[in-house]
Formats: structure tokens, C-alpha cells, sequence
């Protein structure tokens, strides 16, 4: 049986190699630990590519007034 579900293990190294932990952690739950992190100038070097989405995806669109994540255009 196949599926689009992936497993990932939530849990974090602290160690000199991994002192970057924000790099864990869901990007919506980033914001609001970090809120330093994800303005709209720096994120895109410092978080990943699947934290990037994951806080787009809750930032409420000028247009619309929702988190529409752009789909409302």
C-alpha cells in the first residue's frame, strides 16, 4: 500500500553541531518562538524551503483578509 504520508521524528540534538533547533520545528510554530526569524526580508535564507511554506500558509492575505495562503487571486 502506498501513501503521500511521510514520518519524521520530533525529537532534537542539542549539541555544538545542532544549535540551529529552529530548524526543527514547524514554521507557523517558528513565528511565534522566533518572530526575529520570519520577517518577510530574512526567512527566506534562514528557514527551509518546508517552513517557508508551512508560514505562508498562515499569513493573512492583504486581499481577501484570510490566510488563503494566495490562492484567492
Amino acid at each position: 500500500m502506498e501513501s503521500n504520508i511521510e514520518v519524521r521524528s520530533n525529537l532534537m540534538i542539542d549539541d555544538a553541531d545542532h544549535k540551529l533547533q529552529y530548524r526543527y520545528l514547524p514554521g507557523d510554530f517558528v513565528k511565534l518562538i522566533y518572530p526575529e526569524l520570519t520577517d518577510v526580508r530574512t526567512y527566506e535564507g534562514t528557514l527551509t524551503q518546508e517552513q517557508v511554506i508551512e508560514l505562508r500558509q498562515y499569513i493573512v492575505c492583504i486581499r481577501c483578509r484570510r490566510p488563503c495562503a494566495g490562492t484567492c487571486g
